[in-house]
């Protein structure tokens, strides 16, 4: 599961990303336990720095059949500043042009079926209508 670092103490990622990684159908305190947060480092099981989870909240109107409103803000014990490879992203506060290229982040599977370093690609985001013939349905409203 990726996310991005949004202040000293805090990341904001995907609810099915957690699920996904927990094995569970809802994020609940009792699973939180079992994840930690790595920072500083591009690999999934080595390197950086790892802080357990002090709180959480999902949108309020997420919904994992339609993966409408997919986030989660983590709350970390602990802070992230002054540690080496660490800082938050720069949030945009206005709609990106269709014409800008987008980053995307992931921990993709190897030819051995492992997922290890952090790995990027670059993409050209297109619109709803496209989006929609692509996936030959109806993209929920809190997607477009």
């Amino acid at each position: 599961m990726v996310g991005a670092i949004i202040s000293d103490n805090q990341v904001l990622s995907s609810a099915s990303g957690l699920e996904g990684t927990l094995g569970i159908v809802m994020v609940c305190e009792e699973c939180l336990s079992m994840v930690t947060v790595r920072v500083g480092s591009t690999w999934t099981n080595s390197g950086g720095f790892l802080f357990d989870i002090r709180m959480y909240a999902t949108h309020k109107d997420y919904d994992r059949n339609t993966l409408a409103n997919d986030v989660i803000l983590i709350t970390v014990a602990g802070n992230f500043t002054g540690l080496p490879n660490v800082q938050p992203i720069t949030m945009s506060t206005t709609e990106s042009p269709m014409s800008s290229s987008c980053l995307v982040l992931g921990y993709g599977k190897d030819e051995n079926g492992n997922y290890g370093a952090l790995r990027r690609t670059d993409y050209q985001p297109i619109g709803n209508q496209a989006c929609e013939s692509e996936l030959n349905q109806t993209l929920p409203v809190s997607l477009v």
